[in-house]
């Protein structure tokens, strides 16, 4: 018996063989889908313009307000630094005087060492004293502080039609705070960087230190006298040896200079620089070796000590080179009558050199042969 189709299996089958009869519901629906969301992937794609339009402007006033404050440090006024070209010509930069920044002094003030008197900008006066001197404050941390500025205001590239007029633009007004305490020896008006900062930073003159102490007008009254009886001293040549002695101008072209010196002392207690400068003994008694006492007790033996060695050398290199004797002997006497003087300084702690034998020297092709002491000396 042949078997009925249910009404499903019928209609799969005319389906299967006739597919024009499939219902085509949505036909046409893409095309107006597209067209009502463009209105919003436009939108989104100007609001992802304009954001990064302004964010790279943003980008720009900052650093322009940092350059705004840097062509002004130093005694700068921007004048010679010109605009960046890429920025408006209706935007300003300009620098003018910071707000203290009272965090940084806290942090500066918490150090001892740096709450001196003689560098932090008050006036220093003594009990006798009829005037002051004052002081700059070179060390203020919130001293001097520049603040460059950088003031932008530009349309959106894109919707600004569409937003009222006051919401279609971006502004910027950025600030930069930047130190600049005038530290370099250039913009202090000295000479060189070891100058003492101390001459710039004080504002001393004679009569204020007269002031202070009268005794300092009669040190300095001394002083000049002694000056000006060292630089008339007729027995003036006899210093040359310690810092233009002829027999080391021409045997090395130079000259050493022997004077003992203070070392450069910044202290505000006057006995911490006495003990550690001058004196030759520490406050508990100890020797120091390094004060200008000391090092004038050596002089002795720090110029015998280079004489001899410049000798040695000497006598060398011209007994190697094949010089007469005529030409060494003067030297020999100097370094045996030096020898001897030095045996006298055995109080002073200065070595001996050893007796002078036949020198063993390179040879003397890597160098030329040094000038003969003939004619200089004394």
């Amino acid at each position: 018996m042949k078997q009925q189709s249910t009404p499903r299996r019928q209609i799969m089958t005319r389906l299967r063989t006739n597919p024009a009869v499939i219902p085509h519901a949505r036909r046409g629906l893409a095309p107006l889908e597209f067209v009502l969301s463009l209105p919003l992937l436009v939108m989104m794609m100007a609001l992802m313009i304009d954001f990064g339009v302004a964010g790279a402007w943003k980008i720009r006033t900052q650093t322009n307000a940092r350059y705004a404050g840097w062509r002004t440090l130093t005694s700068r006024t921007g004048e010679f630094n010109a605009t960046p070209p890429y920025w408006p010509a209706s935007a300003p930069l300009a620098a003018r005087s910071g707000t203290p920044l009272p965090d940084v002094s806290d942090e500066w003030d918490a150090t001892t060492d740096l709450l001196c008197p003689c560098a932090r900008g008050q006036q220093l006066t003594a009990p006798s004293a009829v005037a002051a001197i004052n002081v700059q404050g070179r060390l203020e941390m919130d001293d001097n502080v520049i603040q460059g500025n950088a003031d932008l205001d530009r349309q959106l590239p894109l919707l600004r039609g569409a937003l009222p007029a006051t919401q279609g633009r971006f502004h910027f007004n950025i600030n930069q705070d930047l130190f600049d305490n005038h530290w370099q020896f250039s913009s202090l008006g000295i000479p060189y960087n070891d100058y003492p900062r101390s001459r710039a930073w004080w504002d001393i003159e004679h009569s204020d230190l007269t002031a202070l102490d009268p005794a300092i007008d009669t040190n300095k009254q001394l002083l000049d006298t002694n000056l000006q009886l060292l630089q008339a001293n007729p027995r003036q040549a006899d210093l040359y040896p310690l810092d233009n002695d002829d027999e080391f101008l021409r045997y090395t072209g130079d000259a050493p200079e022997f004077y003992p010196r203070v070392s450069r002392l910044c202290m505000p207690d006057a006995e911490a620089v006495y003990f550690s400068a001058i004196s030759r003994v520490d406050r508990n008694g100890r020797p120091i070796t390094n004060s200008l006492l000391s090092r004038i007790d050596r002089l002795p033996c720090t110029m015998s000590s280079s004489f001899s060695e410049m000798y040695r050398s000497w006598i060398c290199q011209l007994e190697q080179c094949g010089a007469p004797d005529s030409d060494i002997d003067p030297l020999r006497q100097r370094y045996g009558d030096l020898q001897q003087f030095m045996g006298s300084l055995g109080s002073l702690g200065c070595s001996r050199p050893s007796n002078l034998q036949r020198c063993v020297c390179p040879p003397m092709s890597f160098c030329p042969c040094p000038p003969s002491p003939v004619g200089v000396g004394r």
